[in-house]
């Protein structure tokens, strides 16, 4: 009782004259993520053809519009419930057997059945003649598919059906493609208001026809872009995906590096880069069978994590993982914001007078199309008609090895959140960056205690790679980059943090420890 006593005085006096503890700094290099090839290996099952006959709707502007119900299916063999996903293709006026444009995605419908999944690739033809395109297109092909997928799962209830007890009404996923890659997010928006819910969505190269549409918010939702694809030049994918919000539900986007248009449909025999490419482009670009092996993992992998909510690589990889740089044996580029995505630093609200440089400038900087002062040579994901959204980025050049810049950040308690995500673009037009050298960083938090754990980026990671292209002078005589630019992402496991209170964050920096000089364009930094 007595040494008791004596060992909670000492303990007391301790408290009452203060104990110091030494702080702790450790650092860490992240391993590359490749997402691996798990979903390979299964041959596919038979494909075969449906057809419910001509079906009739009825169109905004009172005129009644015919098609064929019809379109490829595969199914697995077990009788049980199964997710399904169905598939729209877009229009191609290079092809003229439109009538048959669905069949090129046979490959991937039977590869979802191999792997418990129904497929079905949907003939949308009749809303893409040839001959003439209709100003309501996406009205006739979300009503094509809203009819065809409601007449397919109703009738999985009968009998004598190819999908008869083996469809789950309420795990359904929708993939487009070009013009319906727009199309299937008000599909998802015009379903839920008649009680069938769409829980995932997939673009691939999708155009971005029209801004003022409709976007669903619970739907989880992913994007493909394809590096050389030149029919959708403009990479469309990623003004989309400025448009979604990541409040209620996912949003990815992954470019395809060296990928094109043209080899996701086994139909379109035109190498669309021979025809409108560069020299460059047509000797680096991947093989079609390089590009359909990856697609149909892609695909399945995508639709099993969220439809059956499997530990499959590629969603658990974005909440748990580093950031992956390739995916079913290709190089990638992603970027993904998961539900509930916060703010860690936003370069609209970095007071540039309290930030501490440390051999380091800053400057907050517009991308546009119009001149003006602060705007920036680059191209990141523009429209047709100019960018969709005016992005603002914190310019950082570091000046030499050894730099660093160190931020408040918006949020000091981020417990329960898993990934620290640094969105950005290193600037290929700056002359502080090499193309030649891989412009690695390393990014710090600091606790209020003074633990610093630093976390730096592997000198392979695709993220970090410099944009080829030059400058060049558009129609209207400004001086741009020459290729487009995409947005990256660094995504950084926490628990690599090792001794950091997260509930008490008072820094955040990012550290040039591996090259004498560069320039980055930091979009954001979440926490997720």
């Amino acid at each position: 009782m007595r040494h008791w006593l004596m060992t909670l005085c000492i303990a007391s006096l301790l408290l009452v004259a203060g104990c110091t503890t030494d702080t702790v700094r450790t650092e860490i290099i992240l391993d590359p993520n490749e997402i691996g090839m798990h979903v390979d290996g299964t041959d596919a099952l038979s494909v075969h053809s449906f057809d419910y006959g001509t079906h009739t709707v009825q169109l905004e502007s009172g005129e009644s519009f015919s098609f064929p119900m019809r379109g490829s299916y595969s199914v697995p063999e077990e009788k049980k419930l199964y997710p399904i996903v169905f598939m729209g293709h877009g229009r191609s006026d290079l092809y003229e057997h439109a009538e048959d444009l669905y069949e090129g995605y046979d490959y991937v419908i039977g590869h979802l059945a191999a792997n418990d999944v129904v497929g079905l690739s949907l003939d949308l033809h009749a809303a893409f003649p040839l001959d003439k395109t209709y100003e309501d297109e996406g009205e006739r092909v979300r009503k094509m598919m809203q009819a065809t997928i409601e007449t397919v799962i109703a009738r999985s209830r009968e009998a004598n059906n190819p999908f008869s007890q083996k469809v789950h009404p309420d795990k359904i996923g929708v993939v487009g493609f070009t013009e319906t890659g727009q199309y299937v997010f008000e599909l998802a928006e015009h379903m839920q208001s008649n009680k069938i819910k769409v829980d995932a969505l997939l673009a691939v190269n999708p155009q971005f026809i029209e801004k003022e549409i409709n976007w669903p918010e619970e739907v989880d939702r992913a994007i493909i872009v394809s590096e050389y694809d030149n029919i959708v030049k403009t990479y469309d994918g990623y003004a989309m995906y400025d448009e979604l919000s990541s409040k209620s539900a996912l949003k990815l986007i992954t470019l395809l590096k060296k990928g094109n248009h043209h080899y996701f449909n086994t139909k379109l025999t035109t190498n669309d880069v021979a025809e409108y490419g560069t020299n460059f482009e047509l000797r680096h670009q991947l093989k079609r069978e390089e590009q359909e092996q990856f697609f149909k993992q892609y695909v399945t992998d995508y639709f099993l994590g969220i439809l059956n909510r499997t530990e499959t690589s590629l969603i658990r990889s974005l909440q748990t993982r580093a950031q992956p740089d390739r995916m079913y044996g290709q190089d990638v580029l992603l970027t993904a914001e998961l539900k509930g995505t916060r703010l860690l630093l936003d370069p609209a609200k970095v007071d540039l007078e309290n930030v501490h440089y440390e051999k380091t400038e800053a400057e907050l900087v517009k991308d546009t199309l119009v001149s003006q002062e602060g705007s920036i040579p680059l191209l990141t994901g523009l429209h047709p008609n100019g960018t969709i959204q005016e992005r603002s980025f914190l310019k950082v050049d570091w000046l030499k090895k050894s730099s660093s810049i160190d931020f408040e950040p918006l949020l000091r308690n981020i417990v329960g959140d898993e990934v620290l995500t640094v969105n950005f673009i290193l600037g290929p037009a700056s002359e502080r960056n090499k193309s030649y050298l891989h412009q690695a960083f390393a990014v710090e938090l600091e606790d209020e205690a003074g633990n610093v754990g630093r976390a730096r980026l592997p000198e392979e990671l695709n993220a970090i790679e410099i944009e080829e292209g030059g400058l060049h002078e558009n129609d209207a005589g400004e001086l741009r980059w020459s290729r487009y630019t995409p947005i990256r992402s660094v995504r950084i496991p926490l628990e690599r943090f090792v001794d950091i209170d997260f509930e008490h964050v008072t820094k955040l920096s990012l550290y040039f420890g591996d090259t004498d000089e560069g320039t980055i364009l930091i979009h954001s930094i979440t926490v997720q």
